[in-house]
């Protein structure tokens, strides 16, 4: 990728505990890789909830992108601001550049985690799981975006 080639790229944000700089790439697939990680009694609820989106999602929305090999983006700063203080503490605010072109992105609510707190999770978690595949989000929004992008700036 040329220095410039990302400059009328769309404008996101991403949230990460990782320090990164102007020009830094972000992959796509990090939070898959974490999670393949668990092991024995490191498994918890995260890695049970993100089992069934996962499988539900290729069983029933096989065209929607995998949130294992995704990034995970916000579409406003104040938006990015919530998801940190709610969801991610150690994390940092990234604003990326991102190509859009032929790109199967999905709109997301990051807060389907509340209802899982709730939940008989063996009986709710795959209903929960295809909310989250078929409602449009309205509050908490995450895109799901199955590409690399560039960091332009941290906040």
């Amino acid at each position: 990728m040329s220095e410039n080639e990302h400059r009328d790229w769309p404008r996101y944000f991403h949230v990460a505990p990782i320090l990164l700089g102007e020009g830094s790439i972000i992959e796509p697939g990090n939070w898959g890789r974490i999670l393949k990680l668990y092991r024995g009694n490191a498994v918890n609820s995260v890695l049970g909830r993100e089992y069934v989106l996962e499988q539900i999602r290729a069983s029933e929305f096989p065209d929607k992108p995998s949130r294992l090999n995704c990034i995970f983006l916000l579409r406003t700063l104040r938006e990015a601001v919530r998801y940190r203080d709610s969801e991610s503490h150690l994390g940092l605010i990234y604003e990326v550049a991102v190509n859009t072109a032929n790109a199967e992105v999905h709109f997301g609510d990051y807060d389907f985690g509340g209802a899982v707190s709730v939940i008989q999770f063996l009986e709710g978690m795959p209903e929960v799981a295809r909310k989250y595949w078929t409602e449009q989000p309205t509050n908490t929004v995450e895109i799901l975006f199955p590409g690399p992008a560039v960091v332009v700036a941290r906040h």
